[in-house]
């Protein structure tokens, strides 16, 4: 395209040409913006068809104040593509046991204690990626558990908990972690 200082670029100038490798969809499907590679903001532009390829053509004026060599770009979206967006599915978590929980007297506080943990096949997942809710098994409201991986990225991830049991039992209390990624 050539244009000169000072006078319009009117409106329908072609200014790219394409064609959609996935196949001829109606205009309609696409959307384009001209960056006149001067500074000034991107504008609108207008698909139509011209001897079977795609046109974009100005749909504003334009002027350019200066002469030179200014790099136009043209960006093309595709709003109704044939091949669907891409679907990724959420790494799997891998419970890891550990050790009961220590045995105490009612009324001892529990701080910090390990409570589960787990590992997640993303080698890219950190703490914040995650929530836990803990039941202690004691008919006490669900709380909220902290995830940490005390070995650094790509290891096992450790859920801590605080909690104080009220009652004496010979048997131990289920605790069940629920993991939330």
């Amino acid at each position: 395209m050539s244009a000169i200082e000072g006078v319009v670029v009117r409106p329908g100038t072609p200014v790219a040409t394409f064609v959609d490798t996935g196949g001829a969809h109606p205009v309609s499907d696409y959307a384009a913006t001209i960056n006149w590679g001067d500074g000034t903001t991107s504008d609108s532009a207008v698909i139509r068809v011209n001897g079977g390829n795609d046109q974009v053509v100005s749909a504003v004026p334009h002027h350019y104040l200066a002469p030179g060599t200014d790099t136009v770009l043209v960006t093309i979206q595709d709003l109704n593509p044939t091949n669907p967006a891409a679907t990724v599915a959420d790494a799997r978590l891998t419970e890891i046991a550990i050790d009961p929980l220590p045995v105490q007297p009612k009324s001892t506080p529990l701080a910090q204690v390990a409570v589960g943990s787990f590992f997640d096949n993303n080698s890219f997942a950190i703490p914040a990626d995650f929530t836990a809710t803990i039941d202690l098994g004691d008919g006490s409201p669900l709380s909220l558990g902290a995830i940490s991986q005390p070995n650094g990225q790509g290891t096992a991830f450790v859920v801590t908990g605080n909690h104080t049991y009220t009652l004496e039992r010979t048997q131990p209390y289920a605790v069940t972690v629920v993991i939330h990624d």
